[in-house]
């Protein structure tokens, strides 16, 4: 197998919000990229209350909707943030499967591989490896749903806005640190296809 088959195999092995390796190029883009625009959307309406949920609760505004009533809006935020992140690398792999489909380049270092293979491997756990974020993801669960069934009335559920905060941020960096990892991977195959060669001879 060589590095530019290798490389793909890698990209086919990511298990983003869609995958369908029986689908053709077209569709496969256009299925990851509906359910990605739907996840981001999601993301941005449950964190978003959750958000003003936690404002409600930490100030004097008097609303009929507050922390103790997010609870079903926790749950379904984190599971649109997380789906809407491994969009983004669903995306950002695609693309670049197009452009070795299309461009195959003749010079794929084994050493990004590598590097690829491993990032991709860590991503297709659902929560990442980073202990502390799935930690505060299983607390924030844990509180949110023992709160579900006591109807709102679990009384210590104000000291899950700290983990719910801390874990919407730490997923975001996370992500921003994941992303400029996979850019940088990606960019240097590509870019190396498209400098020119000058022979001196």
């Amino acid at each position: 197998m060589n590095a530019l088959t290798e490389r793909i195999e890698i990209i086919d092995s990511f298990e983003g919000i869609y995958s369908s390796r029986n689908e053709s190029e077209k569709k496969r883009n256009w299925n990851n990229s509906r359910f990605f625009y739907l996840y981001v959307f999601l993301a941005l309406v449950f964190v978003g209350i959750v958000l003003w949920s936690i404002v409600i609760e930490l100030t004097d505004f008097q609303s009929k909707f507050n922390w103790n009533k997010a609870s079903t809006s926790v749950l379904f935020s984190i599971s649109a943030l997380v789906n809407a992140v491994r969009g983004i690398y669903s995306r950002m792999l695609l693309k670049h499967l197009n452009f070795l489909e299309i461009s195959t380049p003749k010079n794929v270092d084994e050493r990004l591989n590598i590097e690829l293979k491993k990032i991709i491997t860590a991503k297709n756990k659902t929560m990442g490896t980073n202990v502390f974020i799935i930690s505060l993801a299983i607390i924030t669960l844990i509180g949110a749903v023992i709160n579900f069934f006591m109807d709102n009335q679990f009384i210590y559920y104000k000291f899950f806005i700290a983990p719910t905060l801390i874990f919407y941020i730490l997923t975001i960096l996370e992500a921003v640190k994941t992303y400029k990892s996979i850019k940088a991977n990606i960019d240097e195959v590509e870019n190396t296809e498209h400098q020119p060669s000058f022979n001196y001879n």
